[in-house]
Protein backbone atom coordinates (compact mmCIF):
# COMPACT_ATOMS: atom_id res chain seq x y z
CA UNK A 1 0.00 0.00 0.00
CA UNK A 2 1.33 3.15 -0.86
CA UNK A 3 0.61 6.40 0.48
CA UNK A 4 1.11 9.93 -1.53
CA UNK A 5 2.62 13.16 -0.20
CA UNK A 6 2.01 16.63 -1.02
CA UNK A 7 1.40 17.29 -4.27
CA UNK A 8 2.50 20.73 -4.43
CA UNK A 9 1.00 23.78 -6.27
CA UNK A 10 0.36 24.96 -10.41
CA UNK A 11 -0.87 23.06 -13.39
CA UNK A 12 1.71 20.13 -12.98
CA UNK A 13 0.77 19.52 -9.78
CA UNK A 14 -3.22 19.52 -10.51
CA UNK A 15 -2.67 16.87 -13.38
CA UNK A 16 -0.43 14.53 -10.90
CA UNK A 17 -3.52 15.19 -8.46
CA UNK A 18 -6.05 13.73 -10.46
CA UNK A 19 -3.44 10.96 -12.05
CA UNK A 20 -3.18 10.16 -8.58
CA UNK A 21 -7.05 9.93 -8.10
CA UNK A 22 -7.26 7.86 -10.85
CA UNK A 23 -4.62 5.07 -10.01
CA UNK A 24 -5.52 4.48 -6.61
CA UNK A 25 -8.36 2.41 -4.68
CA UNK A 26 -9.22 4.05 -2.22
CA UNK A 27 -8.71 8.68 -1.83
CA UNK A 28 -9.16 9.25 2.18
CA UNK A 29 -10.98 12.03 3.24
CA UNK A 30 -10.48 13.85 6.54
CA UNK A 31 -12.52 16.83 7.77
CA UNK A 32 -11.31 19.97 7.41
CA UNK A 33 -12.31 23.64 8.37
CA UNK A 34 -15.36 22.96 6.55
CA UNK A 35 -18.54 21.06 6.78
CA UNK A 36 -18.23 19.86 3.46
CA UNK A 37 -15.58 19.96 0.84
CA UNK A 38 -15.24 18.65 -2.94
CA UNK A 39 -12.41 16.25 -2.53
CA UNK A 40 -14.93 13.44 -1.70
CA UNK A 41 -17.14 14.31 -4.75
CA UNK A 42 -13.77 14.37 -6.50
CA UNK A 43 -12.42 10.77 -5.02
CA UNK A 44 -16.08 9.70 -6.66
CA UNK A 45 -15.84 11.56 -9.88
CA UNK A 46 -12.11 9.72 -11.01
CA UNK A 47 -13.55 6.06 -9.54
CA UNK A 48 -11.43 6.38 -6.40
CA UNK A 49 -13.61 4.73 -3.29
CA UNK A 50 -13.63 7.53 -0.67
CA UNK A 51 -12.64 6.32 2.99
CA UNK A 52 -13.87 9.03 5.32
CA UNK A 53 -12.64 9.16 8.53
CA UNK A 54 -14.44 10.97 10.57
CA UNK A 55 -17.21 10.16 13.87
CA UNK A 56 -20.10 12.66 13.00
CA UNK A 57 -19.77 13.38 9.24
CA UNK A 58 -23.12 13.40 7.72
CA UNK A 59 -22.43 12.91 3.89
CA UNK A 60 -24.12 15.74 1.61
CA UNK A 61 -27.64 14.11 0.36
CA UNK A 62 -27.49 11.36 2.87
CA UNK A 63 -31.44 10.74 2.73
CA UNK A 64 -31.55 9.51 -0.82
CA UNK A 65 -27.86 8.37 -1.52
CA UNK A 66 -26.94 4.77 -0.17
CA UNK A 67 -23.38 6.13 1.16
CA UNK A 68 -22.25 3.18 3.00
CA UNK A 69 -22.42 1.61 -0.93
CA UNK A 70 -19.99 3.52 -2.03
CA UNK A 71 -17.60 4.91 0.64
CA UNK A 72 -15.97 3.56 3.41
CA UNK A 73 -16.10 5.17 6.82
CA UNK A 74 -13.91 4.86 9.71
CA UNK A 75 -14.10 6.45 13.19
CA UNK A 76 -11.08 8.50 14.10
CA UNK A 77 -9.87 6.12 16.74
CA UNK A 78 -9.22 3.79 13.82
CA UNK A 79 -6.68 5.82 12.19
CA UNK A 80 -3.82 3.85 13.58
CA UNK A 81 -5.38 0.37 12.19
CA UNK A 82 -6.15 2.29 8.73
CA UNK A 83 -4.09 0.54 6.72
CA UNK A 84 -5.37 -2.74 8.20
CA UNK A 85 -8.58 -2.21 7.74
CA UNK A 86 -8.32 -1.44 4.43
CA UNK A 87 -6.20 -4.49 3.22
CA UNK A 88 -8.86 -6.58 5.31
CA UNK A 89 -11.41 -5.43 2.30
CA UNK A 90 -12.61 -8.26 0.45
CA UNK A 91 -11.33 -7.83 -3.04
CA UNK A 92 -14.73 -8.55 -4.13
CA UNK A 93 -16.79 -5.88 -1.57
CA UNK A 94 -14.20 -3.71 -2.93
CA UNK A 95 -15.00 -3.93 -6.59
CA UNK A 96 -18.78 -3.91 -5.81
CA UNK A 97 -17.85 -0.72 -3.79
CA UNK A 98 -16.15 0.64 -6.32
CA UNK A 99 -18.69 -0.08 -8.79
CA UNK A 100 -21.41 1.55 -7.15
CA UNK A 101 -18.78 4.87 -6.53
CA UNK A 102 -18.32 5.33 -10.71
CA UNK A 103 -22.03 4.51 -10.96
CA UNK A 104 -22.38 7.63 -7.90
CA UNK A 105 -20.21 9.66 -9.87
CA UNK A 106 -23.40 10.34 -12.41
CA UNK A 107 -25.35 11.80 -9.48
CA UNK A 108 -22.53 14.39 -8.45
CA UNK A 109 -21.75 15.15 -12.44
CA UNK A 110 -19.76 17.94 -12.81
CA UNK A 111 -21.28 18.75 -16.10
CA UNK A 112 -24.47 21.41 -16.25
CA UNK A 113 -27.54 19.68 -17.69
CA UNK A 114 -30.70 21.29 -19.35
CA UNK A 115 -34.09 21.17 -16.71
CA UNK A 116 -37.26 20.77 -18.19
CA UNK A 117 -39.91 24.04 -16.80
Amino acid sequence: MKISSHMGYGTKSKANYVQHMKNNKYCIYTQGFEVNSPRVVEAIFYECVPVIISDNFVPRFFEVLNWEAFAVFIPEKDIPNLKNILLSIPEEKYKKTAIESGEGAATFSLEPKACEI
